[in-house]
């Protein structure tokens, strides 16, 4: 219903509907990631059905915040490099929720060993088989910085 509404008042100020939906959906834990993509989808889809032949391209993208991982810059020679963009060169380490032995320590200020902003990490610590990536999209002003998850 939501939905329908937002694309009418799209369509009567831009004078057309949208080729393409981003759905971001937030708040949702991965044990109800497919019953939430089924469900939601489902009532996207009947939305644009309101719109005689209107059959946009749907990207659906669950967004997590509350989760354990952490980013650190570094320029440790006993971790591999992970892809990233941004320009900033992150590495990993054995485990994907702790920073890399040695490291940091209480003296360690937080902000330089936070990743720049604007940094994706797509490999290594992602998804096996799924479409999954970490994104920095802020700078860490007070503590670590928390990437979001995709």
């Amino acid at each position: 219903e939501m939905v329908g509404e937002l694309l009418e008042d799209y369509r009567d100020e831009i004078k057309q509907l949208p080729r393409r939906i981003l759905f971001f959906r937030d708040g949702v834990s991965e044990g109800q990631f497919y019953k939430v993509l089924e469900e939601e989808l489902r009532a996207l889809k009947a939305a644009c059905k309101r719109f005689e032949n209107y059959n946009p391209t749907i990207t659906f993208a669950v967004v997590q915040k509350r989760h354990h991982t952490r980013l650190f810059h570094s320029d440790g020679p006993a971790m591999e490099p992970v892809n990233s963009y941004a320009g900033g060169r992150v590495h990993h380490s054995a485990s994907r929720n702790a920073p890399p032995a040695g490291k940091r320590s209480s003296s360690s200020s937080d902000a330089q060993d936070n990743i720049p902003p604007g940094t994706v990490v797509d490999t290594l610590i992602t998804h096996p088989r799924e479409f999954d990536f970490y994104l920095c999209s802020h700078s860490g002003i007070k503590g670590t910085s928390r990437p979001t998850h995709y």
